[in-house]
């Protein structure tokens, strides 16, 4: 990832890991759970945009996800996921 992490939605973010595989496994409270094979990613799901950090943890999750499943890059608002 180059650059500035950019501001995406909840709604950005979990489509671009459905494309990616995941699937939304279930929701506790506004916190929804997607799960593919045995990895989870755990998105908070708040009407506003998703703060840095939390994207960065996401974001951080989903490299060390890749680096086992190799996936196509997935455009995710103005941000290019790819494994590495």
């Amino acid at each position: 990832m180059s650059g500035a992490i950019p501001s995406l939605s909840p709604k950005e973010v979990t489509s671009a890991l459905e494309r990616m595989g995941f699937t939304c496994h279930r929701q506790k409270g506004s916190h929804k759970i997607y799960v593919k094979d045995d990895h989870q990613v755990t998105v908070p799901f708040h009407p506003k945009d998703l703060k840095k950090g939390t994207l960065h943890q996401i974001y951080q999750r989903h490299r060390r996800i890749c680096r086992r499943i190799p996936e196509k890059p997935v455009k995710c608002g103005s941000l290019l996921v790819q494994s590495e």
